[in-house]
């Protein structure tokens, strides 16, 4: 039995429960953190066992890199799905659908090699920016007609050091990695940008209209997004 747990500090949690396991063991990868169960283990064990390892995985997540791409590497987020399968064929294909990629490999490919693992980053991220180019405009248009707001021009870029900006001009950047948000997030990131039309900077007022559209506390939001990590 497999599930998902988001906890605000430590992301995206993966939990597997396996006949053989005799205790909880945890591993942090660039996606998220693996947790292997005990098949009897309750809700209750697991939350309190997490607890007593926490300020490990923060450390260790702190340290991981980039995740190996191979036949168990996914992509699950709203608007995007990534996969890779093994075929019979001798050479890596791949077949892009709106908001999804297929990547086929040969069953003996080895997914060790820097030039395999450069080329799947490659075309993973240029198929996110492409989707990103697609999805990221209407949803910031549709949110500011919504809430009353008029910017000049939005733009998709490929920033990592930030999700998202609104220059004095109102002119709206927003970076591809939003794609990779849950959809609660990504959203918040366009109307923090929004808000920026009226407020150009973090006053109390700033924070007080983000609130009201976000219909929750705002600064809550922010901090859940600090702690994500996309990492491809």
């Amino acid at each position: 039995m497999k599930f998902q747990l988001r906890d605000e500090e430590l992301g995206i949690i993966y939990v597997q429960r396996r006949h053989n396991a005799r205790r909880f063991n945890f591993r942090c990868a660039a996606d998220g953190i693996y947790v292997s169960m005990p098949p009897m283990a309750s809700s209750k064990e697991l939350e309190e066992a997490l607890e007593s390892v926490r300020p490990k995985l923060l450390e260790s997540r702190s340290m991981v890199g980039p995740r190996l791409i191979d036949f168990d590497y996914r992509i699950d987020a709203p608007y995007f799905q990534f996969q890779i399968h093994p075929c019979s064929g001798q050479r890596i294909t791949a077949r892009t659908a709106p908001g999804k990629m297929d990547v086929y490999c040969p069953e003996t490919t080895d997914f060790s090699e820097d030039r395999v693992q450069q080329w799947l980053r490659k075309v993973i991220v240029e198929a996110l920016k492409r989707n990103a180019e697609v999805v990221l405009p209407p949803r910031l248009e549709a949110l500011a007609q919504k809430h009353g707001f008029s910017y000049r021009s939005v733009r998709v870029n490929s920033s990592l050091s930030s999700w998202g900006c609104c220059t004095g001009d109102n002119h709206i950047r927003l970076s591809w990695r939003l794609l990779m948000l849950p959809q609660e997030l990504m959203d918040y990131v366009l109307l923090h940008e929004l808000c920026h039309i009226p407020h150009k900077d973090h006053s109390p007022n700033f924070w007080r209209t983000l609130s009201g559209l976000v219909g929750t506390d705002a600064k809550a939001l922010q901090r859940q997004l600090v702690r994500s990590q996309i990492v491809i």
